[in-house]
């Protein structure tokens, strides 16, 4: 699917408003970035939040938008010793409380893939 590709979000007598996958994805990354535990969005999120906001996707975040909800899939990197059921669920909680409260859009489901446990030196 096209990163900047769009999903009608409503329709009234004004006209659409259309939301792009990216927005999605900004919106993930963002929630995201509000836990403890997370290193990173892994596929260069961090490194390319600015390619977000030119229009190009996370690799770290997937957005599959559909007329009547949303899918997404998230890659993350952890901190050595965060419990990964306990975080897995906080990122999948936080991604799809921030994208339904800011876009309308029902979140059918959140993904998270662990991807890679960081080691910090102390």
């Amino acid at each position: 699917m096209d990163p900047n590709s769009h999903t009608m979000a409503e329709k009234n007598e004004l006209g659409q408003v259309r939301i792009a996958n990216n927005v999605i994805g900004i919106i993930s990354y963002l929630a995201l970035k509000e836990l403890d535990g997370i290193y990173n969005v892994s596929g260069g999120v961090s490194e390319g939040i600015s390619e977000m906001f030119g229009k190009k996707t996370s690799k770290g975040i997937k957005v599959d938008l559909t007329e009547e909800n949303v899918s997404i899939d998230v890659n993350l990197d952890i901190q050595y010793g965060v419990k990964i059921p306990e975080i897995s669920k906080a990122a999948q909680e936080v991604v799809k409380e921030a994208v339904e409260n800011m876009t309308g859009f029902s979140v059918s489901n959140v993904n998270v893939y662990i991807q890679r446990v960081r080691f910090e030196d102390v």
